[in-house]
């Protein structure tokens, strides 16, 4: 072994695991926040009936009446996410721009694309939502609650959508509907408590136009 091996060799024994852990992957990381304490699981316990109800139908979760935290976080727990997953976080609100899917409540698409679609008008147009996501479903099914920590302006903005309710006359072969689409985030799993924390995939919605 060469003379330079063994210092580095040792310097690899001597780091602590959790540093290791939080290089490896993002799921590795969850492992370092803080479990959910008493009160915490408490909360969840008290919302039970209707995280039932919200398994058995999926509609539920994503109407703005269910839109509500159910755990509070403590703020060790908001700074250890923090510290774990800083790139999932945006300052601050959404800007128009962000809406990747192309659609704009302020009239054409601008989307950041060359060619002919750049200044076209959906045929579905959304209806816009500007608040944070909070439920969401992850895909086995399961409630989960985003983590937002609003006191600290630190927000997930993930696109989520619902189409307007009066569309413009579309052709009568094309028809304005809710499509699922997955995308990474960081939740509380509300169904499963004793594995809470996760960074893992969630089911969103978009409006889109299907033939009949």
């Amino acid at each position: 072994m060469h003379s330079w091996y063994l210092p580095f060799f040792i310097l690899l024994l001597t780091l602590p695991n959790d540093v290791s852990s939080s290089q490896c992957c993002p799921t590795c990381s969850t492992q370092s926040i803080s479990p959910l304490n008493t009160n915490q699981i408490q909360q969840i316990e008290n919302q039970r009936d209707i995280i039932k109800a919200m398994e058995e139908n999926p509609q539920l979760v994503y109407d703005r009446v269910h839109q509500i935290p159910i755990v509070k976080l403590t703020r060790n727990q908001e700074n250890q996410i923090i510290r774990n997953f800083p790139w999932i976080f945006n300052l601050g609100l959404p800007q128009g721009e962000r809406n990747i899917s192309g659609g704009s409540e302020e009239g054409p698409a601008r989307r950041n694309v060359a060619g002919e679609c750049e200044l076209m008008r959906r045929v579905c147009q959304p209806n816009p939502i500007s608040e944070p996501l909070i439920l969401a479903l992850n895909q086995n099914g399961e409630v989960v609650q985003l983590v937002q920590i609003p006191n600290q302006n630190q927000y997930q903005w993930v696109l989520n959508e619902e189409c307007l309710t009066n569309q413009e006359p579309l052709p009568c072969s094309q028809v304005c509907c809710i499509a699922q689409r997955l995308v990474a985030a960081m939740f509380i799993n509300l169904s499963i408590a004793s594995a809470p924390f996760d960074y893992a995939r969630v089911i969103v919605h978009s409006c889109v136009s299907y033939y009949k």
